[in-house]
């Protein structure tokens, strides 16, 4: 297993943050990795925070993005993508 590691960058806006469970998803060289669910503990993806999040995965050769799901009373409402060039 490998760290594979993210960074998220909560704006500073009004209203900013989320208190909803996230879930990240590799994209890479050998497949996709199951959902993995990310901890929330206290003040981690509040208004202008900078977090870094640790995901285990086997070794992709190479990292082709990120997908991350905000998951809302069980339901994944929002779905958004981060990619590598």
């Amino acid at each position: 297993m490998v760290p594979f590691e993210a960074t998220f960058v909560t704006g500073d806006a009004d209203g900013a943050g989320s208190s909803a469970n996230l879930k990240i998803i590799l994209f890479g060289s050998h497949g996709i990795s199951p959902q993995y669910p990310v901890e929330k503990v206290e003040n981690r993806f509040e208004r202008g925070a900078q977090d870094l999040v640790k995901v285990f995965h086997i070794l992709f050769s190479q990292l082709y993005y990120i997908m991350y799901l905000l998951v809302f009373l069980g339901i994944h409402s929002s779905l958004q993508n981060n990619f590598f060039p």
